[in-house]
């Protein structure tokens, strides 16, 4: 888990993307109770439509653990793996066996290669076991619009206890697009518990949290059953949602590691990233004073936790200020940095104090069809 005393304050990556219609797309990581941060993400978009692959717009987070040599050679590798022509040859893109082909094609390089690491690492022989990945991956599809309508196939590929959910401007019961994948999900236990392995603490061997993964080499080695049936696999579920985006009306599709899941749910960042949004747009003085307050709290939790030296500033960033808003009608940069700081320095919930112990990471895209 790394060093559970101390924590930087986290230096907030930022990746954004515009493209295809989409408004855009927003990345952020920061690093939690942890070392060095285990986390990767990858924004990718096609430029046309070929015979076998959509137009798309992809953002993938692998979530690493055990080091990152499984998530880096993810982000490296993942779209050529899954834009494999041999493999699209024969199944069609997005579909269930497309993915588990690619999957566990990757899957299997990598545990030849070693994840690419140099052979003067030390104790390689100990990461290649160990060290593992999840991946969630949302890919949007434009389909042709309708009736002004702007329309979208939303697509989930999952291996692991991230996840995505699809929030709409008019309520905050998103829709769930995966499952956690973790020894409390249906269907798992009797697998792993088939190979011989067996679960402490809701972990898989006493030592991993989740049921699926790229990588844990050492969950992988049962020479009875196939890579489909070892105690952890890497076969990814899918779900499809077709979109309708009505003139006026907003969509986000967001994404995040566990390290978010683990301290706010599903309906509760719907409803923060809705308020966030329509006031961003309706009503930006308001907003920006409502966020100074927000901020100035995160700074007393942050002085708090620096008094305890249980803290120390990364860099002479001023973490704290509020950057001017550019241009653009909203800024999801803001808005991703004020949940991975609620994740990081905690929020109370039901007279409880909740924070996350894990490297946050998160993306979210909106889709947006203005009015005529």
């Amino acid at each position: 888990m790394g060093n559970s005393c101390q924590r930087s304050v986290p230096s907030i990556n930022i990746e954004e993307l515009e493209s295809h219609g989409f408004l855009f797309t927003t990345t952020g990581s920061a690093i939690g109770y942890r070392n060095t941060q285990e986390d990767t993400v990858k924004l990718y978009q096609t430029k046309h439509t070929t015979k076998t692959i959509p137009k798309f717009l992809m953002s993938a987070i692998f979530d690493g653990h055990y080091e990152s040599y499984c998530s880096e050679y993810l982000k490296t590798h993942f779209v050529d793996a899954i834009c494999n022509k041999q493999i699209l040859s024969v199944h069609k893109f997005l579909s269930t066996d497309h993915m588990k082909s690619s999957f566990l094609t990757l899957d299997k390089e990598m545990e030849e290669k070693k994840f690419n690491c140099d052979e003067n690492v030390f104790d390689l022989e100990k990461i290649a076991r160990k060290t593992g990945s999840c991946c969630n991956a949302v890919f949007i599809v434009p389909i042709k619009s309708k009736d002004d309508s702007k329309i979208y196939d939303v697509s989930c590929v999952n291996v692991g206890d991230s996840r995505a959910i699809i929030i709409f401007d008019d309520e905050n019961d998103p829709i769930q697009m995966s499952n956690d994948h973790k020894t409390s999900y249906e269907g798992e236990v009797e697998r792993i518990y088939d190979c011989g392995v067996d679960i402490f603490n809701a972990r898989v061997g006493g030592k991993l949290a989740v049921t699926r993964a790229f990588g844990d080499f050492e969950f992988k080695k049962n020479p009875k059953f196939s890579k489909e049936k070892q105690a952890v696999i890497c076969i990814p579920e899918i779900k499809t949602e077709r979109i309708v985006v009505k003139p006026g009306k907003r969509v986000v599709v967001f994404h995040a590691c566990d390290g978010v899941w683990d301290v706010l749910t599903n309906s509760c960042l719907s409803e923060f990233i809705n308020y966030e949004l329509d006031i961003q747009k309706n009503d930006p003085t308001r907003y920006s004073s409502k966020r100074k307050k927000r901020m100035d709290e995160f700074k007393q939790k942050f002085d708090q936790l620096n008094d305890n030296n249980e803290v120390i500033l990364n860099g002479e960033e001023d973490y704290f200020c509020i950057q001017p808003k550019d241009d653009k009608k909203y800024d999801s940069k803001a808005i991703l940095k004020d949940i991975i700081y609620t994740c990081i320095f905690g929020i109370v919930l039901k007279n409880s104090y909740v924070v996350s112990c894990d490297n946050v990471t998160a993306s979210m895209t909106i889709l947006e069809n203005p009015k005529c």
